[in-house]
């Protein structure tokens, strides 16, 4: 509960004071002291995943709201937090033998997805980046959950999702991710 006061603390000070350094060094601090916390809890596996959410939640919030920082750091700092977020929880879910790998990274896919949708009209890379993740998390669900048999029917069909998107979107950035996912 501390670390979580002291994480909202530097993103209030984010936002009112415009104390854009902050941000990157409290993500990084936070999760951080969620890494050094685990190694001595490894099996209290609730207390991570609550953990691991507020600051994923507190820093995500902070991404789609502060509008003050720079735009590449943001940037940064939404990659940095989804990808240590995805990494610890999946690190959590396999230290307690919890197989939800596939459906975890669905899930991740999604909320990447709809914060795409969100952010489309505010800030075209933010909502790149966002569209970036969750077609990434949605590759990685495929591999997660379906059998080798069906990857690459599964990987083409949203190869032609993406690039039939990007086409009548005229998005370059969806029709790149399409041609990622063909070479995959």
């Amino acid at each position: 509960i501390y670390i979580s006061l002291l994480s909202l603390g530097i993103l209030i000070l984010t936002w009112y004071k415009k104390w854009n350094e902050l941000s990157p060094i409290g993500l990084i601090l936070t999760y951080s002291s969620f890494i050094l916390w685990s190694s001595h809890n490894p099996n209290n596996y609730i207390a991570s995943l609550i953990f691991l959410t507020t600051y994923f939640i507190l820093y995500t919030v902070q991404i789609l709201t502060n509008n003050s920082q720079p735009n590449i750091l943001r940037l940064c700092i939404n990659v940095l937090n989804s990808i240590l977020f995805y990494v610890l929880t999946l690190n959590v879910l396999e230290i307690n033998k919890f197989e939800y790998d596939g459906i975890f990274s669905f899930s991740l896919a999604l909320l990447y997805l709809i914060f795409f949708i969100i952010t489309k009209k505010e800030n075209e890379s933010l909502s790149n980046t966002n569209f970036m993740l969750g077609v990434s998390y949605l590759v990685l669900s495929i591999f997660l959950e379906v059998s080798s048999n069906y990857i690459v029917l599964a990987l083409s069909l949203l190869m032609t999702i993406l690039l039939f998107i990007g086409l009548k979107e005229s998005s370059l950035y969806i029709r790149i991710s399409s041609y990622a996912v063909g070479l995959i």
